[in-house]
């Protein structure tokens, strides 16, 4: 989880950090081999940022579970 934290913050601070560092985080949570809620969310939100709202709502409709804070 530690690792979204810090994608996390690096996405705050500014779009042009966020670009730079997503394919690291694509990466990241592609080779997980178990994602959970905070994971999801937290790639969904890398790419909506990022402005690449095509793969955010992919990622979304993706995400085995969902709930309200998703």
């Amino acid at each position: 989880m530690e690792v979204w934290v810090q994608i996390s913050r690096v996405c705050s601070d500014g779009v042009d950090r966020c670009v730079g560092r997503i394919f690291d985080a694509r990466q990241v949570f592609d080779e997980m081999t178990e994602r959970d809620v905070f994971a999801w969310t937290s790639m969904v939100s890398v790419h909506a940022r990022a402005g690449d709202l095509v793969s955010a709502k992919k990622l979304f409709e993706e995400m085995p579970e969902r709930n309200f804070a998703s």
